[in-house]
């Protein structure tokens, strides 16, 4: 159930997705549910659904030239500075930050001389 409601979540992402949505997805009773995924994972429903919109934002940011507007929109924020505040409290950096960084060329380690 884990396995499915992680893929579901994940395929989902990009639009407005509720936890009763989710289990009846999953087969199970909303209130199940949540104890499940708590019990499994340690997260609750809404933790589960923000890490994936990150990770799909992330995916878009690497794969795409999109605004970070329209990637925000994608996964299902429909504030900017909203998807900002939430994707640096995941990763620790803006999407601006980390956009930049992934397309930086990157430096071959410092060859020191052979003694």
């Amino acid at each position: 159930m884990i396995t499915a409601t992680i893929r579901y979540v994940r395929e989902n992402a990009g639009r407005e997705l509720t936890r009763d949505e989710t289990a009846r997805a999953v087969g199970v009773s909303p209130s199940h549910f949540s104890h499940l995924i708590r019990e499994r994972t340690g997260l609750s429903f809404t933790v589960l659904l923000r890490q994936a919109r990150v990770e799909l934002a992330c995916d878009l940011m690497l794969n795409t030239d999109d605004s970070l507007a329209d990637i925000a929109q994608r996964c299902g924020f429909n504030d900017q500075s909203y998807f900002t505040k939430v994707f640096a409290r995941a990763r620790q950096q803006t999407p601006r930050q980390f956009r930049e960084q992934s397309r930086a060329p990157h430096r071959p380690a410092l060859q020191l001389p052979r003694a």
